[in-house]
């Protein structure tokens, strides 16, 4: 089983500490929620995660696809993060954006998949083939966050976190992603 672990983590801005000694055990397959008031440190927990943000203190694990066990010097892109407003390149088609995403990944790709079609993802995401040969400009919201997401899932990251769909309304269309990860992928990445 996959984790994330947190251990002794600390992390403050000047006077302003965000982050004693917190420690915890995220699995695989599990959806997590994090709630707090605004500046309470949940995005700047995320980018320490992604590494978008260094750490005070502590330590920062994954599992290693190698079977090394949990590591902290694991690759950037063993973790993904879905923004609230993504930002894609909107002179692409969605299906033009994920087949140049897998050329830029083949590798990693055939790692994780037996078969690597930019078709099978789209309808992992509720994502039609009409929608497939939309330019991204006129994708909704919704839609571009749902592309964002099949990225995501496509690498098999370990952790997928989500920043503020609960506050921007977008439950329907992680619900949505979530439940297409579940079933095209048993051995889902842990959500937060």
């Amino acid at each position: 089983m996959k984790q994330l672990e947190i251990a002794h983590l600390d992390k403050a801005f000047d006077q302003q500490v965000l982050f004693k000694d917190a420690s915890f055990m995220f699995n695989q397959g599990k959806i997590y929620g994090l709630l707090g008031r605004n500046g309470s440190g949940k995005s700047t927990l995320f980018n320490m995660i992604v590494r978008n943000l260094p750490h005070d203190h502590g330590t920062i694990a994954v599992d290693a696809d190698d079977g090394r066990g949990l590591i902290t010097d694991y690759a950037d892109t063993s973790v993904g993060m879905v923004y609230t407003q993504p930002h894609l390149p909107a002179f692409m088609t969605g299906l033009e954006f994920v087949n140049y995403f897998m050329s830029i990944n083949r590798t990693r790709l055939e790692q994780a998949h037996s078969s690597v079609q930019a078709t099978d993802f789209f309808e992992m995401a509720g994502l039609s083939q009409a929608d497939a040969n939309k330019l991204l400009r006129d994708y909704s919201e919704g839609m571009r966050n749902k592309l964002q997401i099949v990225v995501s899932l496509m690498l098999r990251t370990c952790l997928v976190s989500f920043k503020n769909y609960l506050q921007e309304g977008q439950y329907n269309h992680l619900k949505t992603a979530v439940k297409g990860a579940f079933t095209v992928f048993p051995k889902s990445p842990t959500f937060v």
